[in-house]
């Protein structure tokens, strides 16, 4: 969740953003947890207040890769 899209073909969890973060919401009365890649801990916490301002982009209906 959450890469900058201008640089999506060049990506690297290595390079970018190579720690996972973990946060919580609370959504309909129920705890959610959700993870954010980030470099830092104060990184990791702008990125989940940026979620506010985000906009749903479509389903994921399959994933390939390393970890498939």
């Amino acid at each position: 969740m959450g890469m900058n899209l201008d640089d999506a073909e060049d990506f690297d969890r290595g390079k970018n953003a190579n720690r996972r973060f973990t946060f919580t919401y609370t959504f309909d009365g129920l705890a959610w947890l959700g993870e954010v890649y980030a470099a830092t801990f104060e990184e990791a916490e702008m990125k989940v207040k940026a979620m506010a301002k985000g906009k749903v982009q479509g389903e994921i209906v399959a994933e390939y890769g390393e970890d498939q």
